[in-house]
């Protein structure tokens, strides 16, 4: 191995990149300087080096390029929108929609007319919100349940706030919540939106006759105008005008 091959070997070396893309760039490495060796007695020692450097040049680019690309595609925050369909959109840190998924089969349904990935927080959720396939599923009796999981807490009142301001442009009640992903991931294990869990729990606890399946069966204005008759004063009532009992506002609810 040369010199100049096994510096840029090393410096590869040095780079954290998943296997698949490490193995496939080491191996175009070796081509490429195979390449240079069988040409090498028709090139200057200068030009060789000259080759090297250019190459070395390609391989950190293109480190660094994936790198920040990784950088932007990781989800710093999970916002969960529910009515009776289910969608999670995940966020980076910069605030850009960077996945959107189903959380229920009506939920893949919805996300499969509308494109909002890539686009920012607030453009994501006034398309989502402005399309008629969204808005063809509410009503004024329905219930908007958005609901923000992240650690980072200044991020999640961004999110939080930008939530409610977008659910007070429809014909409906609504509200947008910090919770804890302890309860994200309960509502996965029964296979629900976070939102629709977290006002079953309390239903649940209000009422122990009622069972988590139960619940699943009801809309978001059942549950919470269930939750309203046996406990006017429970953040999760709702006697079907407004807003519920004020949990917008409230960060990283249990």
């Amino acid at each position: 191995m040369s010199l100049p091959e096994e510096k840029i070997k090393k410096t590869f070396n040095e780079i954290k990149l998943p296997p698949s893309v490490r193995k496939g760039t080491t191996a175009m490495i070796d081509e490429k300087y195979a390449s240079l060796q069988a040409s090498e007695s028709k090139l200057t020692k200068s030009k060789v080096w000259k080759i090297s450097s250019a190459l070395a040049a390609i391989v950190m680019l293109f480190a660094i390029g994936l790198g920040g690309f990784r950088v932007y595609a990781a989800e710093t925050a999970v916002v969960g929108i529910e009515i009776n369909p289910a969608i999670e959109l995940g966020i980076n840190q910069f605030g850009s929609v960077v996945a959107v998924r189903a959380a229920n089969d009506d939920g893949q349904k919805l996300i499969n007319k509308i494109a909002i990935t890539s686009m920012n927080y607030k453009d994501a959720l006034d398309t989502l919100m402005n399309h008629e396939a969204f808005l063809s599923l509410i009503d004024a009796d329905s219930f908007v349940e958005i609901s923000v999981i992240c650690d980072n807490e200044a991020q999640a009142r961004e999110l939080v706030d930008r939530g409610q301001q977008s659910i007070n442009t429809l014909p409906c009640a609504g509200q947008s919540s910090s919770v804890s992903s302890q309860l994200k991931n309960e509502a996965d294990s029964y296979g629900m939106g976070v939102g629709r869990y977290s006002v079953a729990r309390e239903l649940i606890k209000l009422d122990s006759s009622l069972t988590i399946e139960d619940c699943m069966s009801m809309s978001m204005r059942e549950l919470r105008e269930r939750i309203a008759q046996i406990n006017p004063n429970s953040e999760f009532a709702w006697n079907g005008n407004g807003q519920g009992k004020g949990r917008q506002n409230r960060l990283h609810a249990q």
